[in-house]
This record gives C-alpha cells, structure tokens and sequence, in this order.
C-alpha cells in the first residue's frame, strides 16, 4: 500500500480545553472549531473517555479543503462535568478513491489508521461567589416584582368577581320577577286573540256587513293587547328586552 503524504490535516481552536462556558435549553454547552488545512478533503470522528455524559454533535463527517466546521459538545441531562473526562479528535485525509464513501463506510475501512489526533481536556464552568451572589440577588428582586405583580391582579380579579356575583343575584332576582309579568302579558295577549279569531270566525260565516263590524272589533282587541303590555312595561320600569320568554 502506497504511503501517504506527510501533511498537516487540520487545526481544532480552541486547541487545549473544552470548556462550558453557554447554556444552550438549560444544558452547558461547549463549542470548538475544526479547520481543514489541508489540500483534500478530510475524514474525523470524535471519541470520549467520558461519552454517557455527553452528546457531540457532529461526533463524525467529512471537512472539505480549507472548510471549517464547528463541533457543539452538550452535557447531558444527569450528566456531569468532571476535569478527567477528555475528548480525542481523530483525523485521516481522503484518497481519490474513498469520495464515494459514506463516513460509516470510510471509519469502517479505516477502523484504526489516524494520521492525527487532538486531545480537548474538559474544564468544568467556574463560578465565582461574588459573581453567583449577584445573580442570585437579580433573580430574586425579578420573582418578587413578578409576585408584586401577581398579587395586584388577584386582587383585581377578585373585586371584579364580587362585583359580577353581586351583579348576576340582582338580575337573577329582576329577570324572575320580569318573566312571571311578561308571561302574564302573553296570557292576558293570548286571550284578546283568541276573542278575535272567534269573532271573525263568525263573521265569515254570517255577513260581509257582519265581518267589517267584527274586524274593527279585533282591531280594538289588537290595541287594547298592545296597551296593556305597555302599561306593565311602564309599571315595572322593563325594557324590551325583558319581554323575551327563555
């Protein structure tokens, strides 16, 4: 098998240290960058000692000519994050030949050839009492104005409550004291009609004189109905509205 060129591969930046210094969805973060500085196109994978405690991502792929590529590393959830953990950084260049290879394909042919290697260590955030007291000190002045904030809406909401209560046993009290008087009204209107039916039912049967007389007469019961609903309306001081049967 043909040797391969001496050559460097790439360069990882930052070169020493991995170090989670984000907070990316609640979980510590890392980021580091690969450089391909090579003249052809490049094969990695990233190994741990550690890797149940973390989730790399891309841990594998193919770097382009001069093509930089950013790694994302994330502590998983129960994870921790422990100065003797390390990542390893394996780099191998791709031969004319293996273009078509997938990166499962091409690791596979390759199972232990690295031309070169990174070793990141792990370098657990560091807080410093001064600068989490502060933090702490912002967070708790933010929950209390927030609460500050809640209790004048309770409040609100509870003097609009009463006031609805309030509201609803009046109209319960009105609207049950308005029905019983508007289905009186329609009681009293029903039997003014019927009056009326009666007589210009006989009316059709005995005379056209006799019809006219009577049509006047339903007319009059017509204006006495609407009189008398008026005059409840008035009475009870009810609007319109009121005179709807539920």
């Amino acid at each position: 098998m043909k040797p391969r060129p001496v050559e460097r591969l790439f360069i990882v930046s930052p070169d020493q240290f991995v170090d989670f210094t984000t907070v990316l969805d609640g979980k510590l973060t890392a980021h580091y960058e690969l450089y391909n500085i090579s003249s052809g196109r490049m094969g990695f994978r990233i190994q741990s000692n550690a890797s149940e405690n973390y989730r790399v991502v891309p841990s594998s792929g193919f770097i382009e000519s001069g093509a930089r590529l950013v790694v994302t590393t994330t502590v998983r959830s129960g994870g921790n994050v422990d100065s003797r953990h390390c990542f390893r950084i394996h780099g191998l260049d791709v031969c004319d030949s293996e273009l078509d290879l997938t990166i499962d394909e091409f690791w596979k042919y390759h199972p232990k050839i690295m031309k070169e290697s990174y070793t990141l260590k792990v370098r657990a955030p560091e807080f410093r009492e001064s600068r989490l007291r502060e933090r702490l000190l912002t967070q708790v002045a933010a929950i209390r104005q927030t609460n500050s904030t809640l209790r004048k809406r309770i409040e609100t909401l509870e003097l609009n409550n009463n006031y609805l209560v309030g509201l609803t046993d009046v109209s319960e009290h009105h609207g049950h004291a308005s029905r019983i008087i508007v289905h009186f009204a329609y009681s009293m209107l029903a039997i003014l009609l019927t009056l009326f039916a009666w007589d210009l039912s006989m009316a059709i049967i005995f005379s056209d004189e006799y019809e006219t007389i009577l049509l006047e007469k339903g007319q009059k019961h017509l204006e006495t109905a609407a009189n008398f609903i008026e005059a409840l309306r008035e009475e009870r001081n009810l609007t319109q509205e009121n005179f709807v049967i539920k």
